[in-house]
């Protein structure tokens, strides 16, 4: 607020001033001649000064002129004083008061223009408080709207205080008003499966000054589970040195709860997709063994019949016996095809020797040599999860026998604690992985064991380049219903949830 100067004030007020400061020093001018019997003339000189800071310079010249006829007033007698030294008095005083009302208005007019500057810049403070405050107001209102909050640190972030905005502490679940944050209380916040990681990722971050890019969970005070994403990075002065940190923090829980629910229906989907599958398959062998193939027996039994009967030449039955033959491959195969389409079951509950005997079968009248491993306690299974790991194993198979072009192939069935792990290795020709499972030359095999992994949430993992053998790993917990074990690190290809 600008505080007025003799120049806004009225000519009334500073007339005013003039008279009442003159009235005043007359007053002490007399008594100091009353009780001294001299001229006292302080008292003017004080009041051409004061009039000249206060009141400008008309002022401050009625001031000076008053001074000198109050100066120039008759007294006593006896202390009457040469005309000469009266004169020289006079002019003395009234050079004085030119030179007050001079350095009174020199100053004034300078006090002036600091308070003038120092109104400007308080004008230009508070413009730019209220740009500043309008501007901090839309940024927290983008944080609330964005669910991101800022945090910071200086020289000793790393191990002391630091700062955190107003949306950090609504992220993190604390009081701005009774919380002081500090990197033990934020490492306090994170989830326990992620501690070790977060506090790995921050740590290198400060001393490698990188910036990091970190996906993490915490839980609240109140013992909910946020999901966060942190991008920062330390910030180095020009001597090199550790300077403050910064970094924005994302509440992205909602695209992961979202995320979850997606991936959820897609299981869904699949699963619904498969069970569509299975129960088709089914319904087709069911087709073929009451139709077809019930036929082609009865075709078949009426040829050997007719070759028993027949006594014509020696060629013509022959040709008969190899017709009966092929028919009784044809047969052999059709039945082992409507077999495969069939949903898998252990005879007896011996689920491993089942695989064994079907591992047995698969490579039996080929070149393969097969090296079949069972490792830990075997553990109950569900019927679903029995079908998936057989088929999965007999596809494997297959796929070594018809394409590999491996002299052995080796199936290693492995009982963990809660979980089954089936691998197939052969280190035959290898090729090209396709992340994506699809068909390769026409041929389902691949995405079909990745269906039938996803039915029972488990993973399926395919390794394998061009000359180097390939491993197909599969990962199912040992009943249906289980929680799906997670992705391997070194760069399994997971089944889609």
């Amino acid at each position: 607020m600008a505080r007025p100067g003799w120049r806004t004030r009225s000519a009334l007020w500073r007339y005013g001033f003039a008279a009442v400061t003159v009235a005043i020093a007359a007053m002490l001018m007399l008594t100091w001649r009353y009780l001294f019997g001299d001229r006292a003339i302080a008292p003017l000189l004080a009041a051409i000064l004061l009039t000249g800071w206060y009141a400008g310079r008309g002022p401050v010249v009625l001031t000076a002129v008053l001074a000198g006829v109050l100066y120039l007033l008759p007294i006593p007698a006896p202390l009457l004083e040469s005309r000469q030294a009266l004169a020289a008095r006079l002019v003395w005083v009234l050079g004085f008061a030119s030179l007050a009302a001079w350095f009174g208005t020199v100053r004034r007019t300078a006090a002036e223009r600091l308070e003038r500057a120092r109104n400007h810049l308080e004008e230009q403070v508070e413009a730019r408080t209220a740009e500043l405050r309008h501007s901090e107001a839309y940024l927290l209102a983008t944080q609330r709207l964005c669910h991101t909050g800022g945090l910071g640190w200086g020289k000793r972030g790393a191990l002391g205080d630091i700062y955190m905005s107003e949306e950090s502490f609504r992220i993190f679940g604390l009081d701005p008003q009774t919380t002081r944050p500090s990197r033990e209380l934020i490492r306090q916040l994170w989830h326990p499966d992620d501690r070790d990681r977060a506090d790995h990722t921050l740590d290198a971050a400060i001393q490698e000054r990188r910036p990091f890019d970190m996906h993490a969970r915490i839980v609240r005070p109140d013992g909910s589970i946020r999901y966060l994403r942190i991008l920062g990075e330390p910030v180095v002065d020009a001597s090199g040195d550790l300077g403050e940190g910064l970094a924005a923090v994302a509440d992205v829980t909602l695209q992961e709860e979202a995320a979850n629910k997606l991936r959820q229906t897609q299981q869904q989907a699949t699963e619904a997709r498969f069970a569509a599958m299975l129960d088709e398959r089914i319904r087709i062998a069911r087709e073929l063994h009451d139709t077809l193939l019930q036929g082609f027996t009865g075709v078949g039994l009426q040829l050997v019949a007719v070759t028993n009967r027949v006594a014509g030449p020696p060629e013509i039955v022959a040709a008969l016996h190899d017709v009966v033959a092929l028919t009784q491959r044809t047969l052999e195969g059709a039945r082992r095809a409507i077999w495969d389409i069939r949903p898998a079951s252990s005879a007896g509950g011996d689920f491993v020797g089942t695989l064994r005997a079907a591992a047995e079968e698969a490579v039996r009248g080929t070149d393969v040599r097969l090296d079949f491993v069972v490792e830990g306690s075997v553990l109950p299974t569900g019927p679903d999860v029995e079908a998936a790991v057989l088929r999965v194993m007999q596809e494997a198979i297959t796929n070594v026998v018809k394409h590999a072009a491996a002299p052995t192939v080796r199936v290693v069935l492995m009982y963990e604690p809660t979980q089954i792990r089936l691998t197939v290795t052969d280190h035959g020709r290898g090729f090209v992985v396709d992340p994506e499972f699809r068909a390769y030359g026409g041929h389902l095999g691949l995405l079909g064991m990745q269906e039938r992994a996803s039915q029972v949430r488990g993973t399926l993992t395919v390794r394998s380049s061009p000359g180097q053998g390939t491993d197909i790993v599969l990962l199912v917990a040992c009943a249906h219903g289980g929680q799906a074990p997670p992705p391997s690190p070194n760069g399994e290809l997971p089944s889609p949830a």
